[in-house]
């Protein structure tokens, strides 16, 4: 597959510091200094997949799953001592960069104590010292390499005709039609999709057990599951900013913590906090994180079409990280006995 990057008409021109391509995205993961860097796996199209730890590591007292703690009388030997872990990762599909720049922006603040545009954010930077975070900052490096570098100010119709796979017979798949196809049917495909890594899978459905199909998916599940984490956070993009909160497949007590930080995120962005939540009943990583680590799971929407500049798209991930940065700080993310239903 050539990686040539598909430019968007009418966009507005990304500011200096909007590095969302691949070579950006490489550079900023090497130049960690405070940080730990590894590359968890290589994408099809031959890019590094970058895992990024800030906070002390965990000692780990005795080796136990998930499922084998479920099982015990004790589920909370799984979760390990020292602060909690959060695991935020971005970039899964390849034309949604915002969670790219939220989790760089991020880094940014870690090493340098400013964002990538040069601007503090001490109480952001407070907040996650809490922690121990591990990031990873785009999954789908194949889909970034030939995605518009972002779309404020573009039309969504010239939008979809660079993102959305069009095959030989000129069916062009939009969502969520495209979502009946796993892997896409590459021997039929004229024009990949973003969404998809250059193998033709889409690595948020890459969640079947026993058949996890990209080195992408197997890097996130094993990184969640070495280091126990107590929260796993999917950063997307879509019409308007908010939170999925799945259905199915997530255990009752991770919903509840779910929405309870959905309702801070209202707080911080200062939306209705009565306003209802948006289930989802797909089946995904998030679901497969959870079912590994037992941790709380969601997804955040950044505003994709509907954010009118580079800085309302910053703002967004900021408002997220807040949200549940703060609420760690007073509130338990993964209460394993209850998870387990051990009380």
């Amino acid at each position: 597959m050539e990686f040539v990057r598909r430019e968007l008409k009418g966009a507005l021109p990304r500011p200096d510091w909007w590095l969302v391509r691949p070579d950006e995205i490489i550079a900023q993961c090497e130049n960690v200094k405070k940080g730990k860097k590894e590359i968890a796996a290589y994408t099809p199209g031959g890019f590094p997949v970058y895992v990024i730890t800030y906070g002390p590591e965990r000692p780990v007292e005795r080796e136990i799953n998930w499922p084998s703690a479920t099982g015990s009388p004790r589920p909370e030997l799984y979760t390990l001592p020292g602060p909690q872990c959060l695991m935020i990762i971005g970039g899964v599909h390849g034309e949604e960069p915002e969670g790219v720049m939220a989790v760089l922006n991020l880094m940014s603040l870690l090493e340098t104590g400013k964002d990538l545009a040069g601007n503090p954010n001490p109480e952001l930077v407070k907040l996650a010292e809490n922690y121990r975070l591990i990031l990873m900052p785009c999954i789908n490096m194949d889909g970034r390499a030939i995605s518009p570098d972002c779309y404020v100010g573009g039309k969504f119709e010239d939008f979809a005709d660079l993102v959305y796979t069009r095959l030989k017979d000129g069916t062009q798949l939009r969502w969520p039609q495209l979502k009946e196809y796993y892997p896409m049917p590459m021997d039929q495909v004229e024009r990949l999709g973003t969404y998809y890594n250059s193998e033709g899978y889409n690595i948020q459905l890459d969640a079947a057990p026993g058949n996890i199909c990209t080195e992408e998916a197997k890097a996130i599940l094993r990184v969640a599951a070495r280091e126990h984490i107590d929260l796993f956070v999917n950063l997307h993009s879509d019409g308007c900013e908010h939170i999925i909160v799945s259905a199915s497949l997530h255990y009752p007590v991770n919903i509840e913590t779910c929405k309870a930080i959905r309702k801070v995120w209202l707080k911080v962005r200062g939306y209705d906090p009565e306003t209802d939540y948006c289930p989802s009943t797909q089946t995904d990583i998030d679901n497969a994180v959870e079912l590994a680590t037992g941790a709380p799971s969601f997804t955040f929407e950044f505003g994709l079409t509907s954010a009118p500049s580079h800085e309302r798209l910053v703002d967004e991930g900021y408002g997220i990280l807040e949200a549940v940065f703060r609420y760690g700080v007073d509130n338990v993310f993964a209460d394993r006995r209850k998870i387990a239903g051990k009380e």
